[in-house]
């Protein structure tokens, strides 16, 4: 059992790093054009907009990953969204546990 709690948490953070990739990047758009009032070039503005599609994409595929595992009793809900907020916390996100 213990592979497949390694193997799961190993899924949960692969998915929350690509997320954090995405909001990260959004973040720093999001500091340039509201709070610095830069204009964006529409190249950087397409960017943003595909970033926003993506991190609700990755978004869902890590609730898929999470549902998975907690359905399939891998990890149990608190242990997997501790592990996810560690995660998120560890990459430079604030998001708290999942529930």
């Amino acid at each position: 059992m213990n592979n497949y709690k390694e193997k799961a948490k190993e899924l949960l953070r692969e998915v929350e790093t690509r997320k954090a990739k995405a909001t990260l990047a959004i973040r720093g758009y999001e500091e340039r054009f509201y709070k610095k009032g830069e204009s964006l070039s529409a190249a950087e503005a397409a960017d943003w907009t595909s970033k926003e599609f993506m991190e609700l994409d990755l978004r869902n595929e890590r609730d898929a990953v999470y549902n998975t595992i907690v359905a399939l009793e891998i990890l149990d809900p608190d242990e997997a969204a501790e592990y996810i907020a560690a995660v998120g916390k560890e990459l430079g996100l604030n998001e708290g546990p999942r529930r």
